[in-house]
């Protein structure tokens, strides 16, 4: 289970993201980030871990200028290793 908060009171939008992201969250994930007219930032404060379709989900987010904040090492470790397999990320829109 996931808690998703959005705050809207800065320059860029703030989502956070809580629990254990799983692929069957990033197309309602998608559809709530693809609203943003500017680049957003994850905190990453409280997320404890996530599956491969969803950290090629957020590091699709990354490399099109969105920017995260808040992750642990761990987390920060599986989104450096994330997508560096080929085929590995079949839902990231490059």
């Amino acid at each position: 289970m996931i808690r998703v908060t959005t705050n809207e009171a800065g320059p860029h939008p703030i989502v956070g993201i809580a629990g254990r992201l799983k692929a069957e969250h990033v197309g309602e994930l998608e559809e709530r980030c693809s609203q943003s007219a500017v680049s957003l930032v994850f905190d990453l404060t409280d997320l404890q871990g996530a599956d491969a379709a969803a950290l090629c989900w957020l590091r699709g987010r990354i490399e099109r200028g969105d920017s995260i904040v808040g992750a642990s090492p761990y987390v920060k470790l599986l989104l450096d290793r994330a997508c560096k397999k080929a085929g590995e990320c079949e839902n990231l829109d490059r």
